[in-house]
């Protein structure tokens, strides 16, 4: 599961925290972190960085197109 709590300071920019209920890093069930998304046209950039400053971090870069 993929849960995102996020605002809008200007219509391209997406900043927030996000979390994801995931099994498969070991022993931790929810790892959380904070994201920011920029928007231009038809594409969006995202960046997802859970559990910062942990030893278990993950970071997650996303890029989307809508038709």
């Amino acid at each position: 599961a993929w849960s995102e709590f996020a605002f809008r300071p200007i219509e391209a920019l997406r900043i927030g925290a996000v979390a994801q209920r995931t099994r498969a890093y070991g022993d931790r069930d929810l790892l959380r972190g904070p994201f920011i998304q920029l928007a231009w046209k038809r594409a969006t950039l995202g960046a997802y960085w859970f559990e910062p400053g942990s030893s278990g971090q993950v970071f997650v870069g996303a890029i989307g197109v809508s038709f």
